[in-house]
Parts: C-alpha cells; structure tokens; sequence
C-alpha cells in the first residue's frame, strides 16, 4: 500500500518546494485530499509535499511512458517483418507457378502446389531451401517445388520406409531411391506441363 499523503499546514511556504495540490499549476495536478480551502477562510491551507510524493510518481509516470513506448515499436517491428514475409512467400509462390508451368486444365493444382510449397519452404529459421540467399530466386523456386513434388506424388516415403533397418547404412540405396523419385518428379511435371519444353 502506498504511504499517505502528507498534508503540511503551510499556506506561508509556497515556491520553496511545494504546491497547492488543487488549484495551483503544479507539474503534476496533485489534489489534496481533503480540499484546498484558499484564501477564503481564515487560518492555513493545506498544501501537499512534492518531496514525499511527486519523485516516485514522476519516475512510474516516466516508466509506464518507456515500456508503452517500446511495445509500439516492438508491435511496428512485428508488423514490418510480417509484411516482409508476407511479401517473400508471395514472390517464391510466383516464382514456383512460373516453374510449374502447368496446362490450363491443371491450373488449379498448380496454384495448390505453388502455395502449399511456399508456405513450407519459406519458414523463417527453418534452414530450408527456399530460406537461403546463395541462390536465385528462381533457383529455390525450382528446388523447392522438386521436393514437395517428391515427397508428395512419388512413391519416395513408401520406398524409403520399405528398407530394413541394417539397410539404412547403405547409402547407394538411398541414391537410388532418390534418383528413382527425382525421375518421377520429371515425368510428373511433363505430363501436367503446357509443353515439354519448359526445363
């Protein structure tokens, strides 16, 4: 509980550190409590002690100022990189329909894949291709779509998951079963392509 106010009897005392709480231009518009009676009536008034008071209020005033002051820029900091993300996976979602590009009859699942892979490949921290900076925009674009396509429209998972657990250790297997994928991929983009043309 904050201490009491304390009222001093001081009408005499005003400019050598204190105010009337009440009806004088204090910094910090203080009331008295009990009133300030003025000049009307005979005998004192009531005057609040700055030195016992104002110090600490001025400093949570000044606190609660700093911390509402940092949590905007915090909230404009948050929003900005949203809209930078926001932005990116856009950008990478048009980079992969430009890649994909599928006949008109499979449109809509290319804007399926497009933005399924974006949305994944673009996770910031997530150490994934789509993430890295080393190559074009077009380059993670490629890379990125290749994968999902691989993990989900060949038989690649099945394949992988079919290996017996002392055959893990044999990594020409698991070349093999990557290469047999990635030529998968290719048959699938030739077949939803508008010509085979496109690399």
């Amino acid at each position: 509980m904050s201490a009491p106010v304390r009222l001093i009897c001081a009408a005499d005392r005003i400019g050598q550190g204190f105010q009337c709480g009440r009806c004088g231009p204090g910094p910090l518009r203080l009331r008295v409590p009990t009133g300030c009676r003025g000049n009307r009536e005979a005998g004192t008034v009531g005057f609040l002690d700055f030195g016992r008071r104002a110090r600490p209020l001025r400093q949570q005033v000044r606190a609660e100022e700093t911390a509402a002051r940092r949590a905007a820029k915090r909230a404009l900091g948050a929003q900005s990189r949203q809209r930078q993300e926001d932005r990116y996976r856009h950008e990478l979602e048009d980079a992969i329909v430009r890649f994909l590009a599928f006949a008109p009859a499979h449109q809509g699942l290319e804007q399926r894949i497009a933005k399924e892979t974006a949305a994944h490949a673009a996770v910031v921290g997530s150490g994934r291709v789509g993430r890295t900076r080393k190559l074009t925009l077009d380059d993670r674009a490629a890379l990125s779509v290749r994968a999902y396509i691989r993990h989900c429209f060949t038989s690649y998972h099945g394949d992988l998951d079919a290996l017996l657990p002392e055959q893990w250790d044999e990594e020409y297997l698991y070349r093999e079963i990557k290469g047999t994928a990635n030529e998968a991929v290719d048959r699938f983009l030739f077949e939803h392509r508008r010509s085979s043309s496109v690399p």
